[in-house]
Formats: C-alpha cells, structure tokens, sequence
C-alpha cells in the first residue's frame, strides 16, 4: 500500500476519532453556544434545616449588543423556602425571575436566600453521604434560552428535632 494512502487512512481515522470526541465531550451549560452570555451560581455552603442558604447569581452579557429585558429564572429546590431576594424578584411557585436590562459587556448580580426545610428525600439530589439543594438558574433572551447553570448546597441532618433535644434536658 503506497505510503499516502496508509496517510490518508491514518488521518480519516484520527478526524472520526476527533469528531466523536467532540460530540462526547459536554459542553459547559453556564455558556451560550456563542459563549457571548454566562451565567454562574454560588451558594453560602451547606446548611442544616431551618439554616439560611444564600445563591448568589452573576450574570455576564460579553458581547458588544446590550440585552434589554433579559429574563433571569430561578427554579427553586423543593426543600428551600424563599426568604429574600436583591432585587426584588416574581415569585410564582417554586420559580423567581427578574428582568434586567444587560449592558453590552455588562455584568448583573443576584442575591436570593432560602431557609432549608425538612429534607423530603425524594426531592434532593444525592451526592455521598448528603442531600443537596440544587437550584437551576437560566438567562433568556429575544432569542430563547441564552445560557444555564445549577448551584448546588449539601443539607446536613440536623440531628434530634428541637423537641426531643428538649426532652431530653428536662428528663
């Protein structure tokens, strides 16, 4: 066989392979596909029930066109209940969304803050030993959905209840 063609073979081979690879590899979702707007969420650390969790939620605009009335949602985890929000966001159900105008290469910042609940298992997502509260935000545009990130906070038991701890000391 010609040494090309051995060439040729070699580099269809090595393309297909990288092609694969590309389709396999996961995408970061806190980018859009063009990599113009990111959004990130981090969270205050891990709670026990009735300890305040904070997210908090940057939004990046990197592209040189303002955003107008782009819509952050965040989709609340089962076992948190809203305390407060910086700005003040809608609430409908377990969704809270704010309209911000994004300047081009412009950056927004959102506080929300929860109180965990009693962890209903079935809603939590598991990780090793502990649940977690994972939230998901998304930044929508005139365009559709522009990019999306999830933050996640271990919740801890939180031992006895309050009531049998009581119990006990008196006892």
């Amino acid at each position: 066989m010609p040494h090309g063609a051995i060439l040729c073979r070699a580099l269809r081979r090595c393309l297909a392979g990288a092609a694969l690879a590309a389709a396999l590899s996961v995408t970061p979702v806190a980018h859009a596909a063009d990599g113009g707007v990111s959004v990130a969420v981090h969270t205050s650390g891990n709670a026990r029930e009735g300890q305040r969790v904070s997210y908090a939620i940057e939004v990046r605009n990197a592209t040189d066109h303002a955003l107008p009335e782009a819509v952050v949602t965040q989709q609340l985890p089962a076992d948190l209940a809203f305390v407060a929000a910086t700005p003040t966001a809608r609430r409908d159900g377990r969704h809270l969304s704010w309209t911000l105008d994004l300047p081009a290469h412009g950056v927004a910042r959102i506080t929300m803050t929860g109180a965990a609940e009693h962890p209903h298992h079935q809603s939590l997502v598991h990780s090793g030993r502990h649940s977690h509260l994972t939230t998901t935000v998304c930044v929508r545009g005139d365009d559709g959905v522009l990019a999306c990130a999830t933050g996640s906070s271990a919740l801890r038991s939180g031992g006895a209840p309050r009531w049998r701890r009581s119990a006990a000391a008196v006892a």
